[in-house]
């Protein structure tokens, strides 16, 4: 059986709580026993914050003893990422273990580390949200800019932020969908198409409940209401843990290039958005198939998930998109998606002093061209997209030339959102 080392404290935790030292104990004796581990008694860090002597007395003298230490609680270690890695990385040089009891989290290995990053980020997080805050978060298309669904007050932030029309609805992000059902009315296509591809890349357009507690500001007044469910693993914790779905429109300005890294939406809001959690590049790196199923189901804006693949699973043919004024789901402007610079599509001719976009790697040893897919691959090239009209923009380029992308497949969603960035 392997001996752990308890570690308490006498101080508040990062997360501003205090607990006392016998609660701390006795949550230490429990949660080793559980994992059958070997507990012996308690080091106890100084009163002082941001203090971890102690901790590092452990590390360096007491582990040929021990095989790990057992931390009351994740908020006990270092508040700034940098200084919780340098710390923890002298834990791992010695091949031991650590238990954060209070969250039941065992870290066994340096690739474990994560954990404890993403423990901390949703807590902080979940904390922000409830306060009435928007927060930019991860999402496997692109980045959101989310805030509680049912505050009129965070969706009035969110629109503010943005600078987005309030005709423009958002979309509401959930768990799964036990927590939409109190919102939404659903219906067979709905069920088959959710069990096929949720949680992911779609999203569907149904009718509200009349009891929904959703703001009606975040619908656009409708009685339509755009809803999804993210698979990001980080996004997917904090709406499991928090009492209401967030609304949640790509993190950007209107009209403007959606975000696929925490950097993007840095980049966007500046310090307007004080709380950005950083999960990794978006793989998908385009917004979701928006589908509406209040009648007969039709695509309003393309996606990963393209029409051939949904109508297999609903084994009809999809209605096509009436001409209406009125915006209905997200993603539907006339103009959108834009870098700030002209974007001219379905280019034959480079004219040398543009940025040139193309499918493949014919042109890969000159500097003013840039490939969306040397493999020509469409699911890699609609990743790539928004980062290379971003980049490309950083680069200094007056304009962006577009080559013809095929129609099919993804290359229907990366057309929709080339043709709409190219709109004056």
């Amino acid at each position: 059986m392997k001996t752990f080392k308890g570690y308490i404290s006498s101080r508040r935790l990062i997360d501003g709580s205090y607990v006392p030292q016998k609660l701390q104990s006795i949550t230490i004796r429990n949660t080793c026993e559980r994992f059958n581990v070997k507990f012996v008694f308690h080091a106890t860090e100084l009163i002082f914050d941001n203090w971890h002597t102690m901790f590092q007395d452990l590390i360096e003298g007491s582990f040929k003893q021990i095989d790990g230490i057992a931390l009351y609680s994740v908020f006990q270690l270092p508040d700034k990422k940098i200084h919780r890695i340098k710390l923890l990385k002298n834990v791992f040089k010695k091949n031991k273990e650590l238990i954060m009891c209070n969250e039941k989290i065992h870290i066994k290995s340096e690739s474990d580390l994560d954990l404890i990053d993403n423990y901390i980020n949703i807590s902080k997080t979940l904390k922000y949200l409830n306060n009435g805050n928007i927060a930019g978060l991860p999402t496997e298309t692109v980045y959101g800019l989310g805030g509680n669904a049912y505050s009129r007050r965070s969706i009035k932030k969110i629109f503010k932020l943005k600078g987005r029309p309030k005709s423009n609805p958002l979309i509401i992000h959930y768990y799964n969908l036990s927590k939409a059902l109190k919102d939404v009315e659903i219906n067979k296509n709905f069920l088959k198409l959710y069990k096929k591809f949720c949680p992911g890349p779609i999203t569907f357009i149904l009718k509200k409940k009349i009891n929904s507690k959703i703001n009606p500001l975040a619908c656009a007044k409708l009685t339509t209401v755009a809803i999804r469910f993210p698979k990001h693993k980080v996004t997917r914790a904090i709406l499991k843990n928090i009492n209401f779905p967030l609304a949640m429109p790509s993190a950007n300005i209107s009209c403007n290039v959606s975000p696929v890294c925490a950097l993007d939406v840095v980049d966007e809001f500046k310090k307007n958005v004080k709380l950005i959690i950083d999960g990794g590049k978006s793989k998908i790196g385009i917004e979701s198939t928006v589908i509406d199923l209040t009648n007969f189901p039709r695509i309003l804006r393309p996606g990963i998930i393209d029409d051939n693949s949904i109508t297999k699973i609903l084994k009809s043919r999809l209605s096509k998109s009436p001409k209406s004024k009125q915006i209905r789901s997200p993603g539907m402007m006339r103009k959108h998606y834009s870098p700030g610079i002209p974007v001219l599509v379905n280019q034959t001719k480079h004219d040398k002093k543009s940025a040139f976009i193309y499918l493949g790697k014919r042109y890969k040893n000159n500097k003013n061209f840039f490939s969306l897919s040397e493999k020509s691959n469409l699911r890699e090239a609609a990743s790539n997209l928004y980062r290379l009209l971003r980049a490309i923009k950083m680069k200094g380029y007056k304009k962006i030339q577009i080559g013809r992308i095929p129609n099919k497949g993804s290359g229907i969603a990366i057309n929709d959102r080339i043709k709409r960035a190219s709109k004056n």
